[in-house]
């Protein structure tokens, strides 16, 4: 492109100081009149040296280039993995709520890698719609939806442990979560941890459940822990197992995918990754995966 200056046509002009106002970027009293008078270049300018670009007045390639990337809003446009990848302000903010929300894509940079792609395809799991790794119109919405979760926060921080569930055991009173395992070794992975809530507190309302259709009236929330591979179902939010406190957030993300006024139905995939042998897990293995369940189920209770 040629660089825009003062003596360029009057639609440049205009379209580069709406750009900078919609950054909120200041104008002046004369607004988008088409002219690079002084109140534009200092708006100019102030965009430059936020983008470590350097000062001068006009705009050139990479100056128009850092505009337009600052410029997408989430849900300008549909987001995937391509080469050359998409980068941009709308990226950005995409990496941040997934990273807030225990979907850790790594360095929130801007640009729509295939680390980017594999959380996204995570996040979209979790919230019960297609994983295709494609953010279009549900996936903004359900990211928009969890706005209370990540806007404003800082990853790292947001990531960190609440309470593990020695300290928060209390909310097990509270709430009627029923537990079932999805093949012989989620069975017995369900069995700890209810076993595990009960001996941190005999009055838990933490349950296991024998079949699907045995769900208590009274059920607040059932868990189903299923094979990391298992085939997904639409509309049932599915948490891919996590160590740490992500596999919380997780939880707090599924959750507010469901509709209100119901039980709470979430799938948790235990992977394969999990256990040496996946076919003979150790009662280690499965003792880790189940206090590792149950401190994330207080925290997000708690939450």
């Amino acid at each position: 492109m040629k660089p825009i200056t003062s003596k360029s046509p009057r639609a440049a002009i205009e379209d580069l100081q709406r750009r900078l106002a919609a950054l909120g970027y200041p104008l002046g009293a004369k607004g988008i009149d088409g002219v690079l008078g002084p109140e534009t270049l200092e708006a100019l300018h102030s965009f430059q040296q936020a983008s470590s670009l350097p000062i001068k007045d006009s705009v050139d390639d990479k100056c128009w280039a850092a505009l337009v990337d600052a410029s997408f809003s989430l849900g300008d446009r549909t987001l995937y993995l391509r080469l050359p990848y998409f980068h941009g302000n709308d990226v950005l903010v995409l990496q941040t709520a997934l990273n807030c929300l225990g979907f850790i894509c790594g360095q929130a940079d801007g640009i729509f890698g295939a680390g980017t792609e594999r959380a996204l395809r995570e996040f979209q799991a979790n919230v019960g719609i297609d994983p295709d790794g494609v953010a279009g119109s549900l996936t903004f919405q359900a990211v928009k939806r969890l706005s209370h979760a990540w806007k404003g926060k800082d990853p790292s921080v947001h990531s960190e442990p609440k309470s593990g569930f020695a300290r928060a055991s209390s909310v097990l009173e509270t709430a009627k979560v029923c537990i079932l395992g999805v093949g012989e070794s989620n069975r017995q992975i369900a069995a700890r941890i209810v076993n595990l809530a009960l001996a941190t507190n005999p009055d838990a309302k933490l349950t296991l459940l024998e079949e699907p259709g045995n769900l208590p009236q009274d059920a607040s929330m059932l868990v189903s822990l299923m094979p990391g591979d298992s085939t997904r179902t639409r509309g049932v939010p599915f948490v891919l197992f996590s160590d740490g406190a992500r596999l919380a957030n997780r939880l707090d993300t599924a959750s507010g995918s469901v509709p209100t006024g119901g039980v709470v139905n979430i799938a948790m995939g235990i992977p394969r990754s999990c256990f040496v042998d996946p076919a003979n897990p150790t009662p280690r293995e499965m003792q880790h995966v189940a206090v590792t369940v149950l401190d994330a189920l207080c925290t997000y209770l708690a939450g």
